[in-house]
């Protein structure tokens, strides 16, 4: 070891070994100072200590200043020697979390944008080291410290999958357990096509329709993340000589809905897909009248 060496880090136990060269050695004065700076800890300094030993180990977590002076029978001094090296066998704990965005009905999918934070935890973080990557594409990191935690919070804004992967490794080489977080981002609402009795596509400037029999309606919900499970349908239904009935909007999964009593009708229908965006809602009305017209002829008579 020589001290332009600077800093030497390990992940184990190290072992100085000094060797004295002098005619008149004296093999009991081999001067120690040790200075130990151990992670949440005050440094500590245990000053010159003469000492036959010739071979010092270390096995605590720490920063260490180990400092030599060899004394001769002649009571000559050498130049001081030091050696520096730091002893951390901890691994990087490393973290990605999603700590901002609106998120939808399901786990991992939002409509806004998404706020990641991720973490290195480590006494000796190497931030050249360190890799993070959004479906394996790299994403350059500014680092910021607190204490030993070194965090950033990133925001990922385009639509689609995303896979945030952290990776690291500190001054020793020594990798941590990469994280990764996954989500999607739908910030586009449904688009809804209605189909009428399998034929006739419908929009709102037909107007009513007449029917003479059953209506079905084919609902077609255009969406990455089309939630099977939530189109959701109001019915506002008019029966001759009744009052008009007004459902609440409900979920269903039914594609198809169909209506065959008699009454006069109007739909109310839009998708919600799995991120929460919600479709415009459309409307179809239409009558239902089966019923044939009755004819009463009257009042004629012979000649």
């Amino acid at each position: 070891y020589t001290e332009d060496m600077g800093l030497k880090y390990y992940d184990g136990t190290v072992t100085v070994k000094a060797a004295v060269s002098d005619i008149n050695e004296d093999l009991e004065d081999l001067r120690i100072r040790v200075t130990k700076d151990a992670p949440g800890q005050e440094a500590v300094t245990y000053e010159y200590t003469p000492t036959s030993e010739r071979e010092f180990t270390y096995s605590d977590e720490a920063d260490y200043t180990v400092s030599f002076i060899a004394v001769d029978k002649a009571n000559n001094s050498s130049t001081v020697r030091t050696a520096r090296f730091n002893i951390d066998k901890t691994a990087p704990e490393l973290t990605a979390e999603i700590i901002g965005g609106t998120s939808g009905k399901q786990n991992n999918y939002y409509n806004t944008d998404v706020v990641v934070r991720l973490t290195c935890t480590d006494n000796n973080f190497n931030a050249d080291a360190m890799s993070v990557t959004d479906n394996g594409a790299p994403i350059e990191i500014d680092w910021t410290a607190n204490g030993i935690v070194y965090y950033k919070d990133i925001v990922i804004s385009a639509e689609g999958l995303h896979n945030i992967v952290i990776s690291g490794a500190d001054k020793y080489g020594t990798s941590g357990t990469s994280k990764q977080v996954s989500f999607v981002i739908d910030k586009s609402a449904p688009s809804v096509a209605l189909l009428i009795n399998g034929g006739t596509i419908y929009n709102e400037s037909m107007g009513t329709l007449n029917m003479m029999n059953a209506i079905n309606i084919n609902v077609s919900v255009s969406d990455s993340n089309d939630d099977l499970e939530d189109l959701r349908v109001q019915v506002i239904k008019t029966v001759p000589d009744t009052d008009t009935t007004t459902t609440e909007f409900m979920p269903t999964s039914s594609r198809v809905l169909t209506f065959s009593e008699e009454a006069d009708y109007i739909i109310n229908i839009y998708a919600v897909d799995l991120a929460n965006n919600q479709s415009v809602v459309r409307t179809i009305s239409f009558r239902i009248d089966t019923t044939a017209p009755t004819l009463t002829i009257s009042g004629a008579n012979g000649g």
